[in-house]
């Protein structure tokens, strides 16, 4: 019915104040209607037909505002609700909505705001994993039938749901063993900056491989929680009531934000207080020997597919740099390449023929500077000729994986030559000194200069200095190869075999020999030796005691071809180590 019917015909005379305002409100239309038809006439009767429509009007507006309960601002009645059906339908229409899923039934099914988790989207492939495990986890079984009591009823029910927190404390565990394992796989520039503190993309990798590894079995991170069930009568049906609680066990614990809030603050748990510390393994400068290598580590092989993959497995000690070899490098026809690696040395060695004369290399990456060392013949400095030895003895004495002969420091009184960092000789007027720093640099002085009384010694302690020699001269400086006119020492001008060490880049050098093989002949002179190793790439590399001295190692066996196939006894050798310990 019409309600302004129902107010002038039906409703009790009790209610007078809204009869008088209707009236008045009806005057004044009737009021108003004359003043429209009286509108084209010159009479003072519009006059005051307009001011009584006025008067009408507002006398019923005051009489409404005035009269508290009249009825004409007070709501339609509502009908007396009477609870529809049985809330144990409810509940369990809830739950199936849950399990299937749908999250937006389950959501509807709730008196008052709330979201679940499961209903979320979200990029993030992390926390995409843990929505698939948070929805496959529910369980439930209602206990009983309900209880109900007006509006509002009771449900006892038994539900099992995933527990973040639970997630969380393994995650945190299997986070920080995902990046360990990355720090053996990569170079740390992939992983970490400079102040160790893991990059986003790596931590992210680690956890989101952790998230997959903890949720292959969710049921060891489930709880299950009696609850009763809050549920009230709505004019939709009946609604649970208690849903803060309810959200916070299906959600996993989760009390707010949304699931890439989740993830994002499970991340910053699981890996923000970790840093880059891969064990860095050193050798005691005074030791008289490296650790003891594992023999099994060398390769013997003609295939370039074999050394690349050797190459592929020390990543992470390489940290980016090139190697010089390369497969498609022109190798001596039929001579094996040699490969040995572990977590702190790769070394590679094979033979090439340039201009007819025969190279052989051995290439070497170390993980510290204190796997480059330098041994002498009888353990000591000897201010003149002292005891010598063959270097395949002299290699297997020290446990060298590879190593090159030395300056032969005791058969000459030129240069600087430094000893576990104390000089020993400073006579550099004639010729260029080698230098080989604690972080293992290669730097070098010029003949004429560290001439003054203490300058050596200065120099030594300035750039830390663990090692010096006194052949030379330097080959190559800032990846240009030297021109030699004349030198005091090593017959530049003649054709001899060769010897040289190069520093490629940081940690990593290349050894090179010169000399007769496979029938070549063509030895070079020292500029010719010079050019053919900065061809490699090397930014520095200086020349060693040549001729019949000239020798590599490997795996304690000479790799170059000996001048007359006999080996020189000599009175050092630089060699490089492992640095893993022996057990």
């Amino acid at each position: 019915m019409n309600p302004f019917v129902y107010m002038l015909v039906i409703k009790p005379p009790s209610e007078l104040a809204l009869r008088l305002a209707m009236i008045l409100l009806i005057a004044a239309a009737l009021e108003a209607l004359a003043g429209l038809l009286l509108i084209r006439r010159k009479t003072a009767a519009k006059t005051v037909l307009a001011a009584l429509s006025f008067l009408s009007a507002a006398a019923a507006l005051a009489l409404l505002l005035i009269t508290p309960g009249a009825g004409a601002l007070d709501p339609m009645p509502r009908p007396e609700l009477k609870p529809q059906g049985d809330p144990h339908d409810a509940a369990a229409a809830f739950f199936d909505a849950l399990q299937a899923g749908d999250s937006e039934t389950a959501e509807g099914l709730l008196d008052g705001e709330g979201r679940l988790l499961i209903g979320e989207a979200t990029e993030s492939e992390g926390a995409q994993r843990m929505l698939q495990a948070l929805a496959g986890a529910y369980a439930v079984r209602l206990r009983g039938g309900s209880v109900v009591d007006g509006l509002d009823a009771r449900q006892s029910a038994s539900l099992t749901a995933l527990d973040l927190n639970a997630v969380q404390a393994a995650l945190n565990g299997e986070t920080e063993a995902g990046l360990r394992e990355l720090c053996e796989q990569r170079p740390r520039r992939f992983l970490a900056d400079e102040a160790g503190a893991f990059l986003p993309e790596a931590a992210e990798e680690a956890w989101t491989a952790a998230l997959s590894r903890v949720l292959e079995h969710p049921e060891e991170y489930t709880r299950t929680s009696e609850l009763e069930l809050q549920l009230h009568y709505t004019p939709l049906g009946w609604r649970i009531s208690n849903a803060e609680e309810l959200l916070c066990i299906l959600n996993g614990g989760v009390l707010d934000g949304d699931v890439s809030e989740w993830a994002a603050r499970s991340l910053k748990e699981a890996s923000g207080e970790l840093v880059y510390d891969r064990p860095v393994y050193t050798v005691a400068e005074d030791a008289p020997a490296g650790p003891a290598f594992d023999a099994s580590n060398y390769v013997y092989t003609n295939d370039p597919a074999v050394v690349q993959q050797i190459v592929d497995s020390a990543a992470v000690l390489l940290d980016g740099q090139e190697l010089c070899w390369n497969p498609s490098i022109q190798r001596l026809d039929g001579s094996k390449m040699i490969c040995y690696c572990d977590d702190t040395i790769l070394m590679i060695c094979w033979k090439e023929i340039v201009n007819d004369c025969c190279l052989s290399f051995c290439e070497v990456k170390i993980a510290h500077g204190s796997q480059l060392r330098r041994a002498l013949a009888g353990g000591s400095y000897s201010r003149g000729p002292g005891l010598r030895i063959r270097e395949t003895e002299f290699a297997k004495s020290v446990n060298a994986v590879a190593s090159i002969n030395g300056d032969f420091y005791d058969y000459r009184n030129l240069g600087i030559t430094v000893y576990q960092r104390e000089v020993y000789r400073n006579n550099p007027a004639l010729i260029d000194s080698c230098f080989f720093t604690a972080s293992g640099d290669m730097l070098f002085s010029h003949r004429g200069e560290l001439k003054e009384k203490g300058e050596a010694e200065q120099f030594v302690k300035d750039n830390d200095v663990v090692f010096g020699l006194a052949f030379g001269p330097i080959l190559v400086e800032n990846g240009e190869a030297t021109h030699t006119a004349s030198y005091p020492v090593g017959e530049v001008q003649f054709h001899y075999s060769r010897s040289a060490i190069g520093q490629m880049d940081s940690l990593h050098y290349l050894l090179m020999t010169a000399g007769f093989d496979a029938w070549y002949d063509n030895v070079p002179d020292i500029n010719q030796t010079a050019q053919y190793i900065q061809a490699k790439g090397v930014d520095k590399a200086y020349a060693l005691d040549g001729g019949g001295t000239a020798e590599i190692v490997v795996d304690g066996k000479a790799f170059n071809h000996v001048d007359f196939d006999t080996e020189r006894p000599m009175s050092d050798i630089i060699y490089f180590v492992t640095a893993l310990p022996e057990e």
